[in-house]
């Protein structure tokens, strides 16, 4: 069983049990009990509204159709299956194509429709079945989406300029949920920034190799590989799609580096056609860890997949998240409430539109008893997130500290070296690597 259906499952079953007191409940049982403290949502005598072609009077407008703005579209559709949802998305396609790692524990286990209104509820499950550890971004906003408009919610390709629009067109929304990203209008508009720090200039390269991607060797290979390239480095690697896998390396460079890369962003991403623009020794530095990486582990570059870009792995968060203007309740969520590094973003952007459903559908139930709830549960998150962001950052830090000591340290470099062979092989490659007319790794 996938482990996130199976994490979700168990999550629904022990709720039921401690509801009913029935240890032979099992996944898939009916069940009418309502544990208000559990949120385990009741639908009887509530219809699924599906709109036929447009909306014109949305209950709840979300601006930014990612991942999080669906997600969140979701799981309030399915707490509460009348309500007239629209999503408001700038793009026709989207446009992100990384690969994240997703962490079963962002996932509900408290969400349960009973037998009056099943639908949405069993594609929810057949989605989760169709997910995995590593998900690339695109695959999970299409399924996303998918589901989205199968349950009645309402997506409409609209670049938002100005919110105040949105009151206008939209007189019948009671929210507005700002899930549109890190530059977000919204927030902007309507919120204000209360804490931004650069933790790390980094270099981020990607690249798609020949089949499935595995790391080196902690201690026998990527210790003195790193050694050889004088910078510090995190490498993620995707998860293999139609027998190609991507690999992101983040390389921690100083700022110095970094401004020498400033025009190579994400819409514009250099290759290594650029190389002339490039600091000379990250250059060489990204060839060793490539040819580390296809010495050890055999891996097989696809010439031209890769994209270089550079920028500050920044955290910020919003002053609140939640409140009231002119009678709409607004909010943010994902990257509009606030971010972090180390791909962290898409989890805590789940944890929190999962959390904000309750509070939509209390809301549009006639409840407001527990407005504050959201606002302190997406700031405590916030919080504990950027102290872990520091904490990380700290230790990437140490980490490139104790390379350079390996470096400089006779000690170090007598317990953990490469032969002399394998050191010319990193530093200048193979013969094969200058005679081929496609080389595995092009520069």
């Amino acid at each position: 069983m996938n482990k996130f259906v199976k994490f979700y499952r168990e999550g629904v079953e022990s709720s039921v049990r401690t509801l009913t007191g029935k240890e032979d409940y099992q996944f898939g049982d009916v069940t009418r009990k309502v544990a208000q403290g559990l949120h385990i949502m009741k639908t009887v005598d509530q219809t699924v509204f599906v709109p036929d072609g447009t909306l014109e009077d949305p209950e709840v407008v979300i601006v930014g159709g990612g991942p999080v703005g669906l997600w969140t579209a979701i799981i309030t559709k399915l707490r509460r299956p009348v309500s007239k949802i629209m999503v408001l998305e700038r793009y026709e396609e989207y446009k992100r194509n990384h690969t994240l790692i997703l962490n079963s524990m962002s996932l509900p286990t408290d969400l349960w429709v009973n037998a009056e209104d099943r639908r949405g509820y069993e594609e929810f499950i057949h989605l989760l079945e169709s997910l995995n550890k590593k998900v690339k971004v695109i695959d999970l906003e299409n399924k996303l989406k998918n589901l989205a408009e199968k349950i009645g919610i309402f997506i409409k390709i609209f670049k938002v300029e100005d919110t105040s629009q949105i009151f206008k067109d939209y007189p019948t929304a009671k929210i507005i949920i700002g899930a549109d990203g890190s530059h977000s209008l919204v927030r902007e508009t309507h919120f204000q920034i209360s804490f931004r720090k650069t933790i790390q200039p980094v270099v981020q390269v990607k690249y798609d190799i020949v089949g499935e991607g595995k790391p080196l060797n902690l201690l026998t290979q990527k210790f003195p590989t790193l050694k050889l390239m004088g910078f510090g480095l995190d490498e993620h690697i995707g998860r293999m799609n139609e027998g190609v896998t991507t690999i992101t390396l983040m390389i921690f460079v100083d700022p110095s580096t970094s401004e020498k890369l400033k025009e190579a962003s994400f819409k514009n991403p250099y290759t290594f056609s650029n190389s002339s623009q490039m600091d000379e020794a990250l250059l060489n530095s990204i060839k060793i860890w490539m040819r580390s990486k296809q010495h050890f582990n055999g891996e097989k570059m696809i010439p031209d997949s890769e994209k270089i870009t550079t920028f500050d792995l920044a955290s910020y968060a919003s002053d609140q998240v939640y409140k009231k203007e002119n009678g709409v309740h607004l909010y943010l969520v994902g990257d509009a409430a606030f971010g972090v590094p180390y791909f962290r973003s898409l989890n805590n952007g789940l944890l929190c539109g999962t959390e904000l459903s309750k509070e939509v559908a209390s809301l549009l139930n006639g409840s407001d008893g527990s407005l504050v709830r959201y606002n302190d549960y997406a700031l405590g998150l916030c919080w504990m997130e950027l102290k872990n962001a520091s904490l990380k950052g700290s230790l990437v830090k140490s980490a490139y500290s104790i390379v350079e000591y390996g470096k400089n340290s006779p000690d170090w470099a007598q317990v953990v070296k490469f032969d002399q062979e394998t050191k010319r092989i990193l530093l200048h490659g193979t013969e094969r690597d200058k005679t081929e007319e496609q080389p595995l790794i092009r520069f």
